[in-house]
């Protein structure tokens, strides 16, 4: 009985899966007014066509976290509210695709479920898998430091030459001075340092204190409006990766560097 439910349910996975490849993808116009008749007029229909454009992207990022042994559909349900959370807060008028807006909620989401389901670490879990369970009670330090070749460079033409650069990869944190936030993101950055696959640079500067070279690093966040802490990854001059503060709050260093190296595995 039980081996014939879980067929079911793979069948049930699989039929979904088929239907949403069949979606038709988006150009970039149709998805803005989508967007803006979501926010403006509450158009439950524009917002239903929108996410469901974009599922395949909730699929992709699920299939990537199947080693933790929960179900697809389980993690694939779980990206979809994720997807929702992300339609929910989207802002089309920041000129910045949906899907590029919408990476984090569904790895975020994804991500909480893993960590809640505790009962994964069990006998016959990998060593990696009872790390990242295990360690999230675990490391609480504070780093003040990312990279000692540019952590406090005050000079704006220093920010200017290290975020301009044409060719590699840089990863910079807007650090902030008070704990609260800052207290995971500093971590996280510091555990993601240690990835196989990492940005060339790593580098930071802290509002409220570096006033210029914050001001010079954020003109190249843009659009994403000023969030302290935050943390962006620019792959040959270009943004690729952004957490904001609201990401960041709440959520234990260990899911945010988790979130950095998948982003550090596609774009470093």
């Amino acid at each position: 009985m039980g081996e014939e439910s879980n067929r079911d349910a793979v069948n049930h996975d699989n039929e979904y899966i088929r239907r949403v490849m069949r979606e038709d993808l988006l150009e970039r116009e149709e998805e803005l007014i989508l967007a803006k008749k979501w926010r403006d007029d509450r158009c439950e229909v524009s917002m239903h066509k929108l996410v469901m454009a974009y599922s395949r992207l909730v699929i992709s990022i699920a299939s990537k976290f199947r080693h933790y042994g929960l179900p697809l559909g389980d993690l694939i349900q779980e990206g979809n509210i994720g997807i929702m959370q992300s339609a929910m807060r989207f802002d089309p008028d920041r000129e910045v695709r949906f899907s590029t807006y919408s990476v984090w909620w569904i790895r975020a989401s994804i991500q909480d479920y893993i960590l809640k389901n505790w009962s994964v670490v069990k006998t016959g879990s990998t060593a990696s898998q009872k790390a990242l369970f295990f360690n999230l009670k675990k490391i609480k330090q504070q780093i003040s430091d990312v990279s000692s070749d540019y952590m406090g460079q005050k000079e704006i033409d220093k920010v200017s030459e290290i975020l301009g650069k044409k060719e590699g990869s840089v990863l910079v944190m807007i650090n902030s001075v008070c704990g609260c936030a800052a207290g995971n993101a500093r971590p996280a950055v510091k555990m993601s340092t240690a990835y196989s696959k990492t940005p060339d640079i790593f580098a930071t500067v802290f509002a409220g204190q570096d006033i210029g070279a914050t001001a010079a690093a954020r003109e190249y966040m843009l659009p994403y409006p000023p969030s302290s802490p935050s943390i962006a990854l620019f792959k040959d001059g270009n943004l690729v990766h952004f957490i904001e503060r609201h990401h960041i709050e709440g959520r234990p260093a260990e899911m945010i560097a988790e979130n950095l190296k998948q982003a550090f595995n596609e774009d470093c």
